[in-house]
């Protein structure tokens, strides 16, 4: 599973033959894999021969499990993984409700 795939990479520049900006948005705020992903990315294009590499954090739109590929779910899916649902972009959805039972935490029960 790529990054891309994951839908963590927003965007890449190129700035001439020599010089790349990534544009990174992590599953969520605080996310500790930040700092590995974006190291991953500047190691991947030196490799590559970018000389300049600037990995930018990008905080909105926030990720989403629907910034997930079809390609990633499909890997998510053969690796075991039960990919998240794609959320309609709109329109009614359906909401299944069960039985609820709220106690009385006077009456001693748990």
């Amino acid at each position: 599973l790529t990054l891309r795939e994951l839908g963590v990479v927003r965007a890449v520049h190129a700035h001439g033959a020599d010089t790349v900006e990534v544009e990174l948005t992590p599953t969520y705020t605080g996310c500790p894999a930040v700092e590995a992903m974006s190291a991953d990315i500047a190691r991947v294009l030196r490799d590559h021969g970018v000389r300049e590499v600037t990995v930018r954090r990008v905080l909105a739109p926030a990720w989403s499990t629907d910034d997930i590929t079809d390609e990633g779910r499909r890997k998510l899916r053969e690796f075991g993984i039960a990919p998240p649902r794609v959320r309609p972009a709109s329109g009614a959805v359906a909401v299944a409700l069960g039985p609820t039972r709220a106690r009385d935490p006077r009456a001693g029960g748990a």
